[in-house]
Formats: structure tokens, C-alpha cells, sequence
């Protein structure tokens, strides 16, 4: 129905239809559909409605384009308070808080949600629902901040708000947050009730994106409990689930959860993949916890694997970011890998003032699990430095807190790290057959390791960012051709990929608006970074020590860094491989730097990449000579003279090699119209070379 009423122009009929359907094609994971209809609607049909905005808005939450989704909600609730529509502006900064808290903002989304909630005291279903979303948005960012009982508290209201509402989606998705709770504070049966109750409304309802979310849940389960098998069986499922829907912000949770299990089993360069992969799916749509838990987590197989070094440099990284956030359970798992590096490095006394913060923050939030897993490494420490009491004391500790969990592996695992402690345990405490069973997991889970291979996780990420300057300028961003709102933020974009170490305001005021006074370049600055950022995301375009510049950090491939790179690789190959590798990296070469770009300050970035294509053909060209290959030679001396024409020495190539397969005629024929180019349009003769083997042609 929606084809036909688009093909006949009825685009009324449409917007009745998505209006109707919209909220349900969410909720069964059908967004990309409703996607499709919306961006075959004109844009004066988008503009006459807001609630337009918020169904584009919706969809790049969904998609985990969170700028993106951010600014059309900022748009969607001006829009709706421009006509007194206070529920539907509500609803928008409720959404916008939500989006904060993904992104690990909890501070700001806590503060918009609590704004709203005076603001929404009605009983229409549109107030309710913005009520309940915002009580929900709020436990779940007091669930990381550390304020766990407030947190659980709130999930638990939400839930009633949206059992009331007969909202059997929102519902659903509370159960897996209070589930995630669970898992946090160690409560796995409880987590295992919620997960399996938000599963029952999944199989109801079909949501393939928020399936693979709670098996994801029962996944990491599995994993605290030891179940490798089941774990992976669960998270594979898990992944399969995410990539038949395109969900990212999933999938990063889903590959992080892999990356935990394959360290677990001594599979590092598995779990490095995984959690690269899932640190690349989160780099463009900034999901804060994953990003803080990834860099720890791949600090942390850094360490395993005996590289010290980059295993601080991740973990100053984490710790940044999880003080960014306010989360104190980010902070919390940040200290505890900062103890156990520094405690590996020597440094006992840092290593106890990490591991002391960490058990502080997270003794304060309830996360009883990470908190023993704190306490035995500090417990580690404290043996390496001579106080065996205290070790003796702090491993009691992270025994009762495992009793009371009612699981323990997690002491078979990281127990690897400490033998000589778990040994000196049994010692004073002969008669301790926990113990004793607890030294006889530690090797068979060793064991385990040692016999098997690494598990074979396939993960080929490609760069979320596009970056084409070889040729027409071009940026995709997923795939998806990025919409410029101003040629002139492109342009921008363009200009500090050429400045690596970028520029100041003034520098860059000075190339793109020369004339503008500095109160007024700073308007038209500022708005021209913010529109830039807009189209890419919120992090593309970094601000420090007083200097602009992109994010080379970020998931990008650009066009001119593989080009001069490649470049750079020919000369350690083999001659076959040089003429296979010149071949392809020529094809990079789509076209002249920023192809129809008129500005002075690409002109010289121009002309330097012109020329290394052209010694690169040149050199492609001789390589083929070299080879008897004289047929391929010329097609890549035509092609030089078909970039340069004035490049006499590639037009005196082609009379010789012409000359050489007995085409005489195409000989001649070649220095005609080298000498016609150079005396017409240069007002030169050909070069005594040139006229030499032209006499020797014509004998």
C-alpha cells in the first residue's frame, strides 16, 4: 500500500500510515522498513511534520548514530514547543537523555530526565510514557554511577509504570535492565529470572535486536559460571542475531562479551579481535561503558600477554574515560587493572593505593563480584610484599564474598595469577578441602588451555568512516553517503586531514575567511565546526592544547593515507609483486586531489600527489618493459600522456615501444602530436631526444 500511495504522489495516505505503525515496527525491529518510506517522502511533506523528526531521530538511535539522533531530537523538541505541543517536547528531551546515558554521559541524562519529570504530571498515555522512560533513563545511569540500591529502585518503578501502560515491549526491555543489574551486584539467579522473562517477550513479540541483547546477558552468565560451551553457543547466537538486524550498539556488547570468554580460555589474539572489533563498532557511535570496558579489557590481555607498556597506555585511556562519565564502576574496574599492572611492574605501594580505591568504589556500589575479584588481587599484592597476614585476610575476604555469590570461577581464573598465595593458603589451612578443590581447578582450567586451540572468531571490521579525496571529495559514513548541510564544512574536513597536527581558530579563520573580523569568525567558525561534527560525529573534529584537528583515533579509512602508503611498500617486494602492487594502488587513484575543489590551499596537495601517480606509472610502465611485457607498457605510457600531456618523456616511450612492435605509422603518428601539444600550447620545440628518435624512426 505504502509503494503504491508513493508512486501516486498520495503522500497523505503514507504519513496516516506511519503514524499509525511507526511504534510498532520499532518494536519488532522493523525500523529499516519505516526508514525506507520516510526518505521516499519529499522533504516539504518531512518539514510540514515534527513527529517526522522524531521517527528519523529514532532510527539513528537505532542504528547507533547517536550524534545524529541527538540533534534531531534537540530539533524535534523546539519544533513541538514552537506549537504548545509540551507532552511530544517532553518526550524528545526524555529521548535525548536516554541517549546521553548510552553514551556514558550519565550526569547530563540524569539532569534532562529529572527536568522532564515535573513537567509530565497528566494522565494521557503520551505524559506516562515519557514518565516511565525517564525513571527508567535515571535507574539505569544510578545503576553505573555506583548509587545501585536508587538505581534498582527506579527499574523496578518503570516497570510498574509500563505494566500499567500494557506496554509489553518497554516492559520487556526493564526486565533485561534489571537483569543487567542483577548481573553487576552478583545476583545471577535473579539476573537469570529477569533475562528469561524479557526472553519470553522477545519470542512474542520478534525483536531479533533485543533478543540478541538478553542472550547476550545469559552469555556473560554463563561465562561468570564457567559454562565456556554454553557462553559461546549463546553469544554466537547472540552476534548472528545483530548482524541480520545492523544493530551496533548490540553487537559491541555481544563482542566485548566474546573477547571475555576467550581470554578466559588463553585465547588472547581471539579475545584482542573481539575486542578491537567491538571497540571499532563503538568508535563512531560512542557507547561509553563499552569503550571504557574494552580498552580495559584489552589493556588487561596486553598484560597477559607480557606487553606492559601498551597495557598502560589502554588503561590511562579507560581511566580518562570512566572519570568522564562519573561512573564509579568504571572507575572501580579502571583501579583494579591499574593495581594489578603496577603490582606486575614492582610498584607494590601504588599497586595497594589502586586496588584500595577500587575496593572502596565498588564495596560502595554492591558490585560484590568485581569487588572479590579487588580483593584477591590485593590480597596478591600484599603477599608479594612480604605482609602475609594481610594477603591471608584479603583472600578470606574474596572467599566469603564467593559463598555468598554462590559462584566462584572467577577465582579459578584470576587465581592463575596468583599460585604462590593459593599455595601459602593451603599451607596454614591444611584442612581446608575448599582450598585444596580450588588449587585442583586452577590446574585443570589450565590444562583445559593448554590442550585446546584458540577458539575461531571471524571478525573483518571495515572502516566506518570513508574518507575519498582522490577524485571528487567524498564521505561515507556506514556505508551511507554523508549529507553535507554546507559545502564549506566539507571543505573544512578536507583541510585538516591535510594538517595532522592541526591548526589554531585564527589559522584556519585566516584560510577560509580571510575578511571576517575575529568577533564575527567566531560565529561562522564555531557554526561550521558544529555542522561538521553534526554530519560525522561528536568526536570527529578534536579540540586540545589550543589546536583543531581530526580525530586520528577514529574508525577511518582515507583514501590518500592507503595511496602513499602503498606507494611506500614497493620497493620491499619482489618485480611480479611490485607490477601487482603498482597496479592496485593505482587504483586508488581515481582522480586529481579534491577533483573540482577551486581553493589555494589544495593546490600544491594537488599537484605533490599528481606527481607521485605519475612516477608511480612511470615506474609501472618501466617494470613492464623490463619484463618483455611491451603491450601493458604502453597502455600505462598512454595513460600518462592522457594525465599529462606535456610529459615528454612519456610520449618519446611510446614512439620507442611503438616503434620496437613494428607500428611505425603509431610511432610517428605519437611524435606529431607530442610536438603539436608542446608548440601550440607551450610555444616549445621537442627536445633534441625526442627529434633524434624521431629521425632514427623515419630512417
Amino acid at each position: 500500500a505504502v509503494s503504491r500511495y508513493l508512486a501516486l504522489g498520495e503522500y497523505q495516505r503514507v504519513v496516516e500510515i506511519v503514524a499509525r505503525t511507526a511504534r510498532e515496527m520499532f518494536e519488532t525491529g522493523r525500523w529499516d522498513t519505516l526508514a525506507n518510506w520516510i526518505d521516499a517522502l519529499p522533504e516539504s511533506v518531512l518539514k510540514a511534520n515534527p513527529e517526522f523528526l522524531v521517527s528519523r531521530a529514532k532510527i539513528h538511535t537505532e542504528r547507533a548514530k547517536y550524534d545524529q539522533a541527538l540533534a534531531l531530537y534537540e530539533q524535534a523538541r523546539e519544533a513541538f514547543a514552537a506549537v504548545s505541543n509540551s507532552a511530544r517536547a517532553a518526550y524528545s528531551q526524555v529521548m535525548e537523555g536516554y541517549i546521553l546515558s548510552c553514551q556514558g554521559r550519565y550526569a547530563e541524562a540524569v539532569s534532562l530526565c529529572q527536568q522532564v519529570l515535573p513537567l509530565v504530571t497528566g494522565d494521557t498515555r503520551e505524559e506516562k510514557i515519557s514518565t516511565a522512560l525517564a525513571v527508567r533513563t535515571i535507574g539505569l545511569c544510578q545503576v553505573k554511577q555506583g548509587q545501585t540500591a536508587q538505581g534498582c529502585q527506579a527499574l523496578e518503578k518503570a516497570l510498574a509504570l509500563y505494566e500499567a501502560l500494557n506496554s509489553s515491549f518497554d516492559v520487556g526491555m526493564v526486565y533485561h535492565d534489571l537483569g543487567f543489574s542483577s548481573e553487576l551486584l552478583g545476583d545471577l539467579d535473579a539476573a537469570i529470572e529477569y533475562y528469561q522473562a524479557a526472553l519470553d517477550r522477545w519470542q512474542l513479540i520478534g525483536n531479533p535486536g533485543a533478543w540478541a541483547n538478553t542472550l547476550n546477558g545469559l552469555g556473560v552468565i554463563y561465562h561468570q559460571r564457567g559454562n565456556y560451551d554454553d557462553a559461546l553457543q549463546a553469544l554466537e547466537g547472540a552476534l548472528d542475531k545483530c548482524h541480520a538486524t545492523g544493530d551496533l550498539r548490540v553487537e559491541a556488547h555481544v563482542l566485548a562479551s566474546l573477547g571475555d570468554v576467550h581470554r578466559d580460555l588463553g585465547a588472547y589474539e581471539r579475545a584482542k579481535q573481539a575486542y578491537q572489533k567491538a571497540l571499532e563498532v563503538t568508535r563512531h557511535c560512542r557507547i561509553g561503558f563499552i569503550i571504557t570496558y574494552t580498552l580495559s579489557a584489552l589493556a588487561n590481555t596486553a598484560r597477559l600477554q607480557g606487553d606492559l607498556a601498551g597495557c598502560a597506555k589502554q588503561l590511562q585511556k579507560a581511566m580518562d574515560l570512566a572519570s568522564q562519565h562519573g561512573s564509579n564502576y568504571e572507575v572501580g574496574l579502571c583501579h583494579v587493572s591499574l593495581g594489578v599492572l603496577a603490582s606486575q611492574m614492582g610498584d607494590m605501594d601504588g599497586s595497594l593505593h589502586h586496588l584500595d580505591d577500587a575496593v572502596s568504589l565498588l564495596e560502595a556500589g554492591g558490585y560484590r563480584r568485581d569487588l572479590a575479584v579487588a580483593y584477591l588481587h590485593r590480597a596478591g599484592t600484599a603477599f608479594r610484599a612480604g605482609d602475609r597476614q594481610a594477603a591471608l585476610d584479603d583472600l578470606q575476604r574474596t572467599r566469603a564474598l564467593a559463598a555468598d555469590l554462590g559462584f566462584d570461577q572467577f577465582l579459578v581464573v584470576e587465581g592463575r595469577e596468583h599460585p604462590n598465595l593459593i599455595d601459602y593458603a593451603r599451607q596454614q589451612a591444611p584442612d581446608d578441602d575448599a582450598l585444596a578443590n580450588l588449587r585442583q581447578r586452577m590446574a585443570a582450567h589450565q590444562a583445559r588451555i593448554a590442550a585446546q586451540q584458540e577458539p575461531a572468531l571471524h571478525v573483518q571490521p571495515e572502516p566506518a568512516l570513508r574518507l575519498l579525496a582522490l577524485g571528487p571529495p567524498q564521505v561515507e559514513l556506514d556505508g551511507q553517503p554523508v549529507q553535507w548541510t554546507t559545502q564549506q564544512s566539507r571543505d573544512l574536513l578536507f583541510f585538516l586531514l591535510q594538517q595532522p597536527r592541526g591548526l589554531r581558530k585564527e589559522e584556519l579563520g585566516a584560510v577560509f575567511w580571510p575578511d571576517h573580523p575575529p568577533r564575527k569568525l567566531d560565529g561562522i567558525f564555531r557554526s561550521t565546526v558544529y555542522r561538521l561534527r553534526r554530519s560525522l560525529f561528536r568526536e570527529s573534529i578534536v579540540f586540545e592544547d589550543g589546536l583543531y584537528r581530526f580525530d586520528w583515533q577514529s574508525d577511518y579509512w582515507f583514501d590518500v593515507e592507503q595511496f602513499e602508503d602503498a606507494l611506500e611498500e614497493v620497493p620491499q617486494k619482489s618485480v611480479p609483486e611490485q607490477i601487482e602492487h603498482l597496479e592496485a594502488t593505482l587504483r586508488l587513484y581515481r582522480g586529481d586531489y579534491l577533483e573540482g575543489v577551486y581553493a589555494d590551499w589544495c593546490t600544491l596537495e594537488r599537484e605533490r600527489l599528481r606527481e607521485r601517480c605519475l612516477r608511480a606509472r612511470e615506474s609501472l610502465a618501466g617494470l613492464y618493459v623490463d619484463a618483455g611485457d611491451l603491450h601493458h607498457a604502453i597502455e600505462q605510457y598512454q595513460q600518462l600522456v592522457a594525465q599529462d600531456p606535456y610529459r615528454e618523456t612519456a610520449h618519446r616511450e611510446l614512439m620507442r615501444w611503438h616503434f620496437r612492435l613494428g607500428d611505425r605509422v603509431a610511432a610517428i603518428r605519437q611524435y606529431h602530436l607530442c610536438s603539436q601539444l608542446l608548440r601550440d600550447d607551450l610555444g616549445l620545440s621537442p627536445s633534441p631526444d625526442t627529434d633524434a628518435l624521431y629521425l632514427k624512426i623515419i630512417g
